[in-house]
């Protein structure tokens, strides 16, 4: 199997227009995974600026998005909370043998803490290889188990019900040669030094990573259907999978009534709903649909709560995740 190159997500937090252009142009040079530059939420990993720090208590710094003078906006970001870079100069208060900064002015310095970002992202590349190589082989139906082996060695083992065990030193190498395998659920037993990933956020971080369409084509015409929130958690979901989810839990819509609907362009709108899709959120099905009464306790009622995302979510997950992709 001939591994995908990952879309990682850098947020740029208190550059300038101009710096953002000398950021996104000395990124494209990085030559290991593909680097997205962007806004901090949901981001991967985090450049700051330095020069826009205003306080730190702890690991928690303010940043001034831009200008004061300009009605420039503040953010209160946990450096700690993602891998992070600090643009020179580095306020006193951030210095320290753990701070990873760099310098505008020298792209190579910006090309080292992509490196590093890249070591300390490994996991989620794993995850995100593991994933890709399981929507290619076509096995996510059913609850099944499976082995991912090269030869001899195990790379990975994978419970349709929920659960994925993957090999800490994985390489591209290794997966290009795997094959997954069908095994009894009995047999399959991973290491206890093995990464272990949940399924479902394991498929949600590859729908929403990949530059491949997946969503599967009788969704571009049919009627799709509510079926459960997503369960993974809350801060892998982004503004406009919430925002879709209330759609449907208010009524069925096809694909260009929801891009009405939500006023939003098509190509977000699809990779939004393939990454509902494999975790078992959404179908075109209307007797899988969630029933009409639950959708009116779980959200309707709360439309006040759904603003916020996390916290609707978080009350209606309930159960063990289960990934199955539904017709």
């Amino acid at each position: 199997m001939k591994t995908e190159t990952p879309i990682f997500r850098l947020g740029l937090i208190g550059f300038s227009d101009r710096e953002v252009q000398l950021l996104r142009s000395g990124v494209a040079r990085y030559s290991g995974v593909e680097w997205q530059c962007g806004q901090p939420e949901g981001a991967d990993a985090w450049l700051v600026n330095g020069a826009r720090v205003a306080r730190s208590v702890g690991s928690t710094v303010r940043v001034i998005a831009r200008n004061a003078a300009e009605g420039g906006t503040a953010l209160m970001v946990d450096i700690s909370s993602r891998p992070t870079a600090i643009a020179a100069p580095v306020p006193q208060v951030l210095q320290g043998p753990e701070t990873r900064f760099f310098d505008l002015r020298k792209t190579e310095t910006l090309l080292t803490c992509l490196a590093a970002f890249d070591r300390e992202l490994a996991p989620l590349k794993r995850s995100f290889w593991i994933a890709a190589n399981l929507a290619s082989s076509e096995i996510l139906v059913g609850k099944a188990a499976y082995e991912l082996r090269a030869g001899e060695q195990l790379l990975a083992a994978a419970d349709m019900k929920g659960k994925v065990f993957v090999l800490p030193e994985l390489t591209e190498q290794q997966l290009d040669q795997a094959e997954w395998k069908h095994r009894a659920r009995k047999t399959v037993k991973a290491p206890e030094d093995f990464e272990q990933h949940l399924l479902a956020e394991m498929l949600w971080i590859y729908t929403t990573r990949t530059r491949r369409e997946l969503l599967p084509e009788r969704y571009f015409d049919s009627q799709i259907y509510l079926r459960r929130p997503p369960r993974v958690r809350a801060e892998l979901l982004e503004d406009l999978h919430l925002r879709v989810i209330r759609e449907l839990a208010a009524a069925p819509a096809n694909l260009a009534e929801l891009v009405k609907r939500l006023a939003v362009k098509k190509s977000p709108l699809v990779r939004a709903l393939a990454a509902l899709y494999y975790v078992g959120s959404i179908t075109a099905n209307p007797e899988r649909a969630w029933a009409a009464s639950a959708q009116q306790s779980s959200w309707a009622s709360r439309a006040g709560a759904f603003e916020d995302g996390a916290g609707a979510l978080r009350a209606a997950r309930t159960g063990q995740p289960s990934t199955t992709p539904l017709l």
